[in-house]
């Protein structure tokens, strides 16, 4: 039996890569599932990160003595920074960098709404 501190280490680094392939995943490829949901791209995104934020945040709790308001720091924290990571790696010429981050960073469950601009295709995330 795996020991409950790799386990909880292991539900992150899978969830991670789940995100990272679904993210990676060409926008065109994925078929429309017909529900008329605004900005459901968006819905699903903060799903994920939401999900994964609550993942590390019980890890954290488990293997530190931290308090709860430095775990949702770090959780906050890491969440910006892996959704961050995947929109570079996802920049395309032509987009705006900086107002696409921070759609990601909205989607990862933290940030309020920021008004952004025009949306001119569909995205994978």
């Amino acid at each position: 039996m795996i020991p409950r501190k790799y386990s909880l280490l292991w539900r992150n680094i899978i969830w991670a890569g789940v995100i990272f392939f679904l993210c990676a995943i060409p926008s065109d490829s994925i078929p429309d599932p017909k529900l008329n949901i605004p900005h459901l791209d968006k819905v699903v995104h903060f799903g994920m990160f939401f999900i994964m934020s609550i993942f590390l945040c019980s890890e954290l709790r488990y293997q530190t003595r931290l308090s709860l308001r430095k775990i949702y720091l770090i959780a906050i924290g890491v969440s910006f920074i892996y959704g961050g990571l995947i929109e570079v790696l996802q920049f395309q010429p032509g987009r705006r960098l900086v107002g696409s981050v921070c759609r990601r960073s909205r989607g990862s469950g933290w940030l309020p709404a920021i008004p952004h601009g025009e949306k001119t295709e569909r995205q994978a995330c």
